[in-house]
């Protein structure tokens, strides 16, 4: 893979680059999108920044926490200081960097008034780019999410193996669910105005609100538990069960779930 790359002096580490362009784009996109759904994009987009700090603090801090042992005895305080703030690849507890976002963007939410249903419909589009760029990292590091021996032409070369490219094969379904999210964007109003024909853009859109949203959690779900049979470094449960077919098989269900329990909308007679 690419792990790095040089131009002139510089080193530049693709991963890094690859996860900031998904992490701008997919903002810039949820923040239109938030636009158009009668939210404004400034307030989308700071939700994702604070949550984004949030979840890397978390994981970060949280690792911290969890193996204290190894700090404790790092002397004087700037160095420590310096330890643990330190971002390095497979020093962070994802789950903890989660919890705490999630915890950043409900407080937000409820802070700011803002609909809850609405706002996971903006981020849809966006975490679709984000996922795209998990991808993308995830292969140019070459170190996370490879695959299985194979003799498949398109296989790639690790390590001497040719294995699936898995990295790419969930980027690519990243990608497919962002297409299906952007077939499902709000109306935009009238070219030059802000909110113009609020009304009558929300009669012409035949979706519920949080519909994008399970869109999402479905689609990606699906992406997972097609691409970890062939994943070569999945974590696994006593007995061999895949952690992260176990996530995604919770998550179809419960974004299939909201199909059937979600409360009928009320008509209006315009």
């Amino acid at each position: 893979m690419l792990p790095i790359l040089q131009v002139g002096p510089f080193a530049l580490r693709t991963p890094g680059l690859a996860l900031l362009a998904a992490l701008w784009i997919g903002l810039e996109v949820s923040s239109r999108e938030g636009a158009r759904r009668g939210i404004d994009g400034d307030r989308i987009y700071n939700l994702g920044f604070y949550a984004l700090v949030a979840g890397v603090l978390g994981a970060r801090l949280g690792f911290v926490l969890l193996h204290l042992r190894l700090y404790t005895g790092i002397t004087p305080w700037t160095r420590l200081l310096g330890a643990v703030f330190t971002l390095t690849p497979g020093t962070e507890t994802p789950w903890i960097g989660l919890v705490l976002a999630a915890g950043v963007v409900a407080y937000l939410i409820w802070r700011w008034g803002l609909p809850p249903l609405v706002v996971a419909d903006s981020f849809a589009p966006g975490l679709a780019i984000l996922a795209v760029g998990v991808g993308l990292a995830n292969f140019l590091s070459g170190k996370a999410y490879y695959g299985i021996e194979t003799t498949l032409p398109w296989g790639i070369s690790m390590g001497g193996i040719t294995r699936h490219p898995t990295q790419l094969y969930f980027a690519l379904g990243s990608l497919a669910t962002f297409a299906v999210l952007w077939r499902l964007r709000y109306p935009a109003p009238p070219s030059g105005k802000r909110s113009g024909g609020a009304k009558k853009r929300a009669a012409s859109y035949p979706y519920p609100p949080g519909f994008a949203a399970q869109v999402l959690v479905i689609l990606l779900c699906l992406t997972i538990l097609l691409v970890e049979p062939l994943r070569a470094d999945s974590p696994t449960l006593p007995g061999g069960v895949r952690v992260w077919e176990v996530i995604a098989l919770l998550g179809l269900v419960a974004g299939l779930a909201g199909f059937v329990y979600r409360p009928p909308v009320s008509s209006k007679a315009a």
